[in-house]
């Protein structure tokens, strides 16, 4: 896990160096905001003792460069409650590489985080995670709209429940970009 974060880091220096090479390239939209079912939010649904109605996120991405077909995003999200009030938090550093397969309008997605999950009631508890994304997103150029498909791994860190060391979802987000 130790090498997989250094190089993803590794990755994120060197196209910030490169970056600030071309100061010419100007964003017009460096936001985006956009509803995930699944992905981040997924993670207490996955674990079969824990049975939650479908996770839905609410996300917030900021985007602070761009060179050629490639761009860098941080984002934050937020879990929306469910019956069991289960919240998630998670804060992400995401790396976008367009053109994938000769297409304007698709761009890779890799991606590395961290996430606070908590219950508040009766039983509250927190516990984190390190998790990470690799998706596709489908986004016209010089249009708003986007959609994306996910697959998000996660690692429990701390203090973590008896039965979960790693589980994996997949998302599906719709959003728009402004």
């Amino acid at each position: 896990m130790k090498k997989a974060a250094l190089f993803f880091s590794f990755v994120l220096l060197s196209v910030f160096l490169n970056a600030q090479k071309d100061s010419s390239v100007v964003l017009k939209r460096n936001n985006s905001v956009f509803v995930e079912a699944g992905g981040n939010a997924g993670f207490y649904f996955l674990i079969p003792s824990n049975p939650i109605s479908f996770p839905l996120s609410i996300n917030y991405e900021r985007f602070f460069f761009h060179r050629r077909n490639t761009y860098a995003t941080v984002r934050i999200g937020c879990r929306i409650p469910n019956r069991h009030n289960a919240y998630a938090a998670p804060v992400m550093a995401n790396l976008f590489v367009g053109n994938v397969l000769g297409l304007k309008s698709l761009y890779l997605e890799l991606g590395a985080g961290y996430e606070i999950l908590f219950f508040i009631g009766a039983h509250s508890s927190a516990n984190s995670l390190l998790t990470s994304v690799i998706g596709l997103r489908f986004q016209k150029p010089n249009q708003s709209f986007f959609w994306r498909v996910s697959y998000t791994p996660f690692i429990g860190i701390g203090r973590m429940m008896k039965d979960f060391r790693s589980a994996n979802s997949f998302g599906v987000s719709v959003g728009f970009t402004f």
